[in-house]
């Protein structure tokens, strides 16, 4: 769907944030990408649905470069972006509203993402008088109104509390059991070794390691190196590789994970 060509990104103050970014999204997986603030994630983001345009490098959607302004905005048609903070993605004071941008005025398809994420008993209610939780449901609802093929959500925990989180996930894992390509950028190791199909680690500006979970898991060298902290799953196979190989780690993942 979505492939990155060594791209690189400076912004006018001289910060030079992408640095040969390659990498490709196929259609119908859960990818998750990882690494520590200020790595360059949200700088990917921002040209992963258009906002930005590479310094050099380039970006393509289905096998056609994104190279003018018509091409980028066709590409926001196509990936949706759910923000760390809520408070970025409105424009308008009421949900009402809010989905007329998104939907040009398509009253039938604003009930149905009303029905969908169960808006109506928000209705009424100025956006800025929700909470942070109520926001960001409400973002994920934006977000998927125009209906993208693709969804990129930064940080989905960020400002939920335990079941808020729990239900927004839940939704996540509706959305891609529809057919919706997901991408989650996010801190949290051990969601994402139980969550993802595949996994991207960015560094300084460079995806340096890709793989299944149970591959990049393993490879706890490059974690100590890039100064990561160790979730349980490596805490874990630290305590056990004497006994292990490898791949038995791996078989044992994959049986954990389906339960």
């Amino acid at each position: 769907m979505l492939t990155f060509h060594d791209v690189h990104y400076t912004y006018q103050n001289g910060a030079y944030v992408l640095k040969g970014v390659s990498l490709t999204i196929e259609r119908g997986k859960k990818y998750a990408l990882i690494g520590k603030n200020g790595c360059g994630k949200t700088t990917w983001l921002l040209h992963a649905n258009g906002i930005y345009r590479p310094t050099r490098g380039d970006v393509y959607w289905e096998g056609k470069k994104v190279e003018d302004r018509r091409l980028r905005r066709e590409l926001r048609q196509h990936v949706g972006v759910v923000f760390q903070n809520p408070e970025h993605q409105f424009l308008a004071p009421t949900i009402e509203e809010e989905l007329a941008i998104s939907l040009e005025s398509n009253r039938e398809r604003m009930d149905e993402v009303m029905e969908q994420f169960s808006l109506h008993r928000w209705r009424d209610i100025p956006i800025h008088h929700l909470s942070l939780g109520q926001k960001k449901w409400l973002s994920l609802a934006v977000a998927m109104a125009p209906q993208p093929r693709l969804l990129i959500v930064d940080e989905p925990s960020a400002y939920l509390d335990g079941l808020q989180s729990e239900r927004l996930i839940s939704k996540l894992n509706e959305l891609h059991e529809a057919g919706t390509t997901l991408v989650v950028i996010t801190h949290d190791l051990d969601f994402v070794w139980q969550w993802a199909d595949e996994v991207f680690v960015m560094h300084d500006g460079r995806i340096v390691l890709h793989g299944t979970p149970a591959f990049v898991f393993t490879q706890t060298n490059i974690f100590r190196e890039l100064h990561f902290p160790l979730p349980l799953l490596l805490r874990i196979w630290e305590h056990e590789k004497k006994t292990y190989t490898e791949q038995q780690f791996a078989q044992w993942i994959e049986r954990w994970k389906k339960g």
